[in-house]
């Protein structure tokens, strides 16, 4: 009745299996009901999918398929029973809608809105160009290689090679490639050849890219022939990515259902040297996240348990002006969250051992700043440093 009052329209049906999201909408036309139902877990599930009385139709079509679907009149509405949902599974039926009189001046309704909406953008923005990544993720040589993805494949060293000829495998995305033309496939490799910027001279250049597939496989990177990867998601690799050198990112996947590129994108990143820096060094860790001991403890420092470290940092006044970035990083995935002077940075989703954040409004210049770093268990805060730019140069 609260809703009904406040106008907020409820959704005209429901699925009987949680496992299952449905989502409801009307076409454009105003002429169907379309209910989106997805699978959200690794297993197979049947859920009915049940439709409320004014909303009741007496067809439905699989958009998928084109297939027409029984429906069963009940009391309260009407049912498609034991719908049938492969591990993630995203399945569209379309409904014909009872109110078809309605149609047009719904239809209108929609049309106008966009009139409405509708305004001068403006010139075209000018396309993006990042100073500070490069994409891995586009034009990788691709290629299927045997298996049938139930095992882990032996390691192989040619597929990594720098020096093996992929100049006649297509092109495709890392992040997805096309089903249809790779149904059979359980077991692929993306190479992708790159060239670190030559502008890229004072600074450290890593790569991103955790070792993880979408939850149907497996995968494995390498660079140059060399593996790396797991929870060290931020990786330097020994400060091999000098300016205008050239690499090989390899990722092979494979899995007993088709492989479907990898769940986080490859970049590698230039962080530009600081014109002048502080090191975070006198450290005290709280278990309650309130409670800090008197420790001052330098860095390298191995968080006994899930809690915060805490450091307070002097930054002169004659620093007033500069853009000032703290840099945090962790052995593992062990930095949950940083705090500055009681302002909250959340970490980078799927990259947790690392932090770099623009903290410059929030630092009291000629006084002390505080910095918390939230951390895992079983964490060793590595690095903690304060750099300051000029304004424009980074980021």
């Amino acid at each position: 009745q609260a809703l009904d009052k406040m106008g907020i329209k409820h959704v005209p049906g429901r699925v009987t299996e949680k496992k299952v999201i449905m989502r409801h909408f009307v076409s454009n036309n105003g002429l169907y009901d379309v209910w989106t139902m997805w699978n959200q877990h690794k297993e197979a599930v049947t859920t009915d999918l049940i439709m409320d009385a004014k909303a009741a139709p007496v067809t439905a079509i699989d958009v998928n398929t084109g297939e027409k679907l029984p429906v069963l009149q009940e009391k309260t509405g009407a049912k498609i029973a034991d719908l049938d949902f492969e591990p993630l599974q995203t399945r569209v039926l379309l409904t014909p809608r009872n109110d078809l009189a309605d149609a047009p001046g719904e239809w209108f309704w929609l049309q106008r809105g966009w009139w409405r909406g509708t305004a001068d953008p403006g010139k075209p923005m000018a396309d993006y160009t990042s100073h500070f990544a490069l994409d891995l993720s586009d034009d990788n040589a691709f290629h299927i290689l045997t298996g049938d993805g139930t095992t882990t494949p032996p390691e192989d060293p040619a597929i990594s090679d720098p020096k093996t000829d992929d100049s006649a495998w297509p092109r495709k995305s890392l992040g997805i490639f096309d089903i249809p033309d790779n149904a059979d496939a359980h077991h692929v490799v993306f190479r992708k050849h790159f060239t670190v910027p030559a502008a890229w001279n004072h600074g450290q250049v890593s790569i991103f890219g955790k070792s993880e597939s979408p939850g149907n496989g497996h995968v494995r990177r390498y660079m140059d022939g060399k593996p790396f990867g797991g929870q060290i998601v931020r990786d330097d690799l020994g400060g091999i990515f000098t300016p205008d050198s050239q690499h090989v990112l390899t990722t092979e996947i494979w899995g007993a259902a088709p492989p479907l590129g990898t769940m986080t994108p490859a970049w590698i990143s230039y962080l530009p040297d600081p014109d002048t820096a502080i090191m975070a060094n006198d450290w005290n860790f709280a278990a309650d996240y309130l409670t800090y001991k008197n420790e001052n403890k330098p860095l390298p420092y191995e968080a006994p348990d899930r809690g915060a470290l805490r450091c307070m940092v002097e930054v002169d006044s004659n620093l007033a002006g500069k853009t000032v970035m703290v840099h945090a990083v962790t052995n593992n995935a062990g930095i949950n969250a940083l705090v500055v002077n009681g302002h909250f940075y959340a970490s980078y989703g799927n990259i947790y051992n690392y932090i770099d954040a623009n903290v410059t409004p929030f630092v009291k210049f000629g006084q002390k700043t505080e910095i918390i770093v939230i951390m895992g268990g079983r964490t060793t805060l590595q690095q903690v440093r304060v750099g300051f730019y000029d304004k424009g140069t980074y980021p």
